[in-house]
């Protein structure tokens, strides 16, 4: 084993990565008497990975690093598809998993050990982590349908601007009875923590992540052409003056690109490539505009 940094520990050829807290949370576990309760929270958040985990791999995923936290695990899997079909059913499965636990736990309750608080809890952990977890807030699996799907609707950073405001108005729901939660029964907090947990998750810019959506689905888009040798096409028509950078903003995940560009009087002047156009952002910039290319194109 060898430190990574301050709070993980490496084992390296499993990629696997243990957060030293862990370790330190189940001696305090035993000697508060919080132990079970803490196994049956933990245990079912392991089976929601692992049904991210097995769906991503029976879709052509690749995982390449295993994280134990406190609360579970966390699974980081490069999505080898890229696809929408394939990238939300591998979110639903972890929810689908605790929702048969839970039902599963309710059938072990009412027929073999009825009256059971253990049994009782293991039904409430994993029916809360379902539908907590398809809340349309990100980085929540609900969040992360919801961004996909928009983007597929509106392209990739309207889609993901879209989702975000959602994210951030159903968090300021969550403090509001939160906080009225709070002021019925002063130690019961948690719907407040929670709301102000994922409205501060939301701080971080995703806009960025969009950005690097896009260029890797249009690096896997070629790899899925030449495999299947048929791909759907969608036109896109701009101005001259338009900036190469606003045009990659309004791609698709699962469509190749045809971008025509258009004068005032919506006469074709010339057309490019979805692939022309990143050469094109690569070599002179997202501020580039699609004169530059045309002119290019007149001078070659």
């Amino acid at each position: 084993m060898r430190e990574v940094n301050k709070r993980f520990i490496s084992i390296s050829p499993l990629g696997v990565e243990v957060d030293i807290l862990f370790i330190i949370i189940l001696p305090v576990m035993f000697l508060t008497g919080y132990l079970t309760k803490y196994f049956i929270v933990c245990t079912s958040m392991v089976a929601h990975e692992l049904g991210h985990i097995v769906c991503g791999i029976m879709t052509g995923s690749r995982v390449y690093k295993v994280r134990v936290l406190v609360v579970g695990l966390c699974a980081s899997m490069d999505d080898g598809s890229g696809r929408n079909q394939c990238r939300i059913p591998v979110l639903l499965c972890g929810p689908m998993v605790n929702t048969v636990f839970s039902g599963a736990g309710l059938l072990v309750y009412y027929y073999c050990m009825p009256g059971s608080g253990d049994i009782r809890f293991f039904i409430i952990s994993n029916a809360c982590l379902a539908i907590f977890n398809l809340l349309p807030i990100y980085p929540l699996d609900g969040g992360r349908i919801l961004r996909y799907l928009l983007a597929g609707k509106l392209g990739v950073f309207r889609g993901y601007q879209n989702a975000r405001r959602i994210s951030y108005s159903i968090s300021l729901v969550l403090i509001v009875l939160g906080a009225y939660q709070t002021y019925k029964n002063i130690y019961n907090f948690s719907l407040l923590m929670a709301g102000f947990y994922l409205f501060f998750l939301l701080k971080t810019d995703i806009t960025e992540e969009a950005a690097f959506m896009t260029v890797k689905d249009v690096i896997y888009r070629r790899s899925r052409f030449l495999k299947k040798g048929i791909y759907p096409v969608r036109d896109l028509a701009v101005l001259p003056s338009v900036k190469l950078g606003e045009v990659i903003k309004s791609m698709d995940f699962d469509r190749f690109h045809f971008i025509h560009v258009l004068n005032e009087n919506m006469e074709l002047l010339a057309v490019f490539t979805e692939q022309q156009v990143i050469d094109g952002l690569m070599q002179y910039g997202a501020d580039a505009s699609f004169d530059t290319l045309i002119n290019l194109k007149k001078e070659s």
